[in-house]
Order: C-alpha cells, then structure tokens, then sequence
C-alpha cells in the first residue's frame, strides 16, 4: 500500500495536477474574500507546479511550496498592504461627522431623543431644540450616541 502512495506521489502527471488544484483553490478563496488571504499560495503552487513539470521530486515541491508562500506572505503584508491601503479612505466614525441626521423623537438640552442615519437609529443628544422630522447635522459622536445641532437652511 505504502508503495502504491508513494508511486503516486512520484507521478509527475499526479503532482502537476494537484498543484494546479491548489492553486485554482487558492485562487478561487482570493476572489470569493478579496481580503490578500490566500494569493500567496497561488505563486507557491504555481512554483511547485513548474518543479513537478521539470520531474522533481514531491519533498521539494511541497518545500518550495511552503517557503516561496510564505516569503510571498510575508513580502505582501509588509510592503503591497501598506501601499494598497488608501490614507484619505473615511472611517465609519469620519462618514457620519457633519451629515444630516432625521430628527425621529425630538430633543432637547437636558433630554436625548432619537435620529435616523442612513436606516440606523441613534440616540442623540443637542443643546438646541429640534423637533421630530426635522433635520439635524451630526457635530460629533459620544460612545453610541450623537451630538448634533439643529440645521440651518
């Protein structure tokens, strides 16, 4: 049995097939996450399928494998994220400073009502008084709440 497994694994048509499955594998996880997750093996198996082509040996396959995915990991994380990561993108905290809120439950100085943000309630809190259906602007953001002051036309 255990030279049936080994037979198969010296196959060479065997080990370029699989390598071609774990890199459609890997391939098909990046594209489904679109997270830089799983690309890294593809240039691994990519590498270990070039080798099995060339007829070597599975051990050194699987180690080009592991060692060129995980240099490509560690090459990707550190350099291409940094890079790829926009510094103007706005954080959900930036997005919703100086939008319009519905006022839905007025509110007033020393009471907290409720307002509408894109479909989400938020209990808010101002030191003007504003009434149900009428807009607010959101000036800042206190734990889960929202301080906004009444809109100007």
């Amino acid at each position: 049995m255990l030279a049936i497994l080994d037979s198969v694994f010296d196959s060479q048509v065997f080990c370029v097939v699989a390598w071609l499955v774990v890199f459609i594998l890997a391939l098909g996880m990046e594209l489904a996450t679109e997270q830089l997750v799983s690309v890294w093996f593809c240039g691994g198996a990519i590498a270990a399928m070039v080798l099995a082509a060339c007829g070597v040996t599975f051990i050194p396959q699987l180690i080009v494998f592991a060692g060129l995915s995980a240099a490509l990991l560690a090459f990707g994380k550190t350099v291409l994220a940094k890079k790829l990561v926009k510094k103007d993108s706005k954080t959900n905290y930036d997005a919703i400073l100086e939008e319009d809120i519905l006022i839905t439950e007025s509110v007033a100085p020393n009471k907290n009502g409720a307002g509408k943000f894109r479909d989400v309630v938020w209990t808010v809190s101002s030191a003007d008084n504003i009434e149900a259906g009428e807009f607010a602007v959101v000036k800042e953001i206190a734990g889960n709440k929202l301080i906004v002051t009444k809109k100007t036309k």
